[in-house]
């Protein structure tokens, strides 16, 4: 019961699309210190990520039911407030956390900076998570926030938000075909999330120092210089 309590709620979730403005905000966990993503809850030494960008990027997460290791979570990734997540109609966002209305156990965790913006998330993972590819267990919520943060931060979703794709993909997953809780969604049979993260390493993370070619730009305006004669050769009017 417990198992068709979580599938239930998540299949709603994976389902949800609508208005993203004028909604009250989840209530928050009473945590007064952000954990690092990166480390141990309990490691009391564990400190905030330091500052090496424009834009701050945190994981939004909240409980869809379940307990201990068969707790399944909903997740997101915050960009300066906003939320950005995936559902059956693709890659959202919502500036009030939408997506974790009527949700347990709110809780949004510091990952650290980026230079890149929520339009640039959107671009980057959209052509991957395209509307009506949403999966339960193999393209979800999780699937999405998991390459999200690799994009920003070069950081991978902690391993207790995904232990019920893992275990779903593994040791749960024919049982649920079986019972009739799970149906494969036939649209995400070739994703790959690996792939998504491979395409992701080769964006640079600013728009200054390296660039492109592997050469170094001193200033902002050799970065101009150079953007302005490529255009220019593009148009034919340089050789």
């Amino acid at each position: 019961p417990q198992l068709k309590l979580i599938v239930a709620v998540d299949l709603v979730m994976g389902n949800f699309s609508g208005n993203t403005n004028n909604e009250s905000q989840p209530k928050q966990s009473n945590s007064t210190q952000p954990q690092s993503a990166a480390k141990d809850p309990s490691d009391t030494t564990a400190t905030a990520p330091q500052k090496k960008g424009k834009y701050k990027v945190e994981l939004a997460a909240s409980v869809l039911g379940g307990s201990g290791p068969f707790t399944a979570y909903h997740t997101s990734v915050v960009i300066d407030g906003t939320e950005y997540f995936f559902d059956m109609s693709g890659v959202m966002s919502s500036s009030s956390f939408l997506s974790h209305q009527s949700k347990q156990q709110f809780q949004r965790i510091e990952i650290g900076y980026t230079n890149k913006s929520g339009s640039s998330l959107e671009r980057m993972l959209r052509p991957y998570f395209s509307g009506g590819t949403y999966d339960l267990l193999r393209k979800n919520c999780n699937s999405f926030s998991d390459c999200a943060l690799w994009f920003l931060c070069r950081e991978r979703i902690p391993a207790n938000f995904n232990r019920m794709e893992k275990l779903g993909n593994s040791e749960m997953f024919g049982s649920l075909m079986q019972s009739g809780q799970y149906e494969p969604n036939a649209k995400a049979d070739d994703f790959d999330k690996e792939k998504v993260i491979d395409a992701c390493k080769g964006v640079f993370e600013k728009s200054e120092g390296l660039v492109l070619g592997g050469a170094n730009v001193q200033t902002a305006n050799d970065m101009k210089a150079k953007r302005l004669a490529m255009l220019e050769k593009n148009m034919g009017l340089k050789k």
